[in-house]
């Protein structure tokens, strides 16, 4: 993610705004394909980036919660 961000933040900085990342209750695993993922986030940092009317403050969150699926807990993490 520091990659992408970093990849991204020089473009968002031309209009004078910000990327953060904030990693809400500290490392986050996400189960996915890796290449599919990736897309996902350059996708929404680039409509961010480019649909912004004036200097993007863009904030990727994570947020880590625990679900209990039938008699164990699994952790779920998602992006809000």
């Amino acid at each position: 993610m520091d990659q992408l961000r970093q990849g991204y933040q020089l473009g968002v900085q031309q209009r004078e705004g910000n990327i953060e990342i904030d990693w809400k209750g500290g490392d986050v695993q996400i189960y996915a394909d890796a290449n599919h993922i990736l897309n996902v986030f350059i996708n929404l940092l680039d409509n961010a980036n480019k649909y912004s009317n004036e200097a993007p403050p863009i904030t990727i969150q994570f947020i880590s919660k625990l679900k209990n699926c039938g008699g164990y807990k699994r952790q779920e993490h998602w992006n809000e």
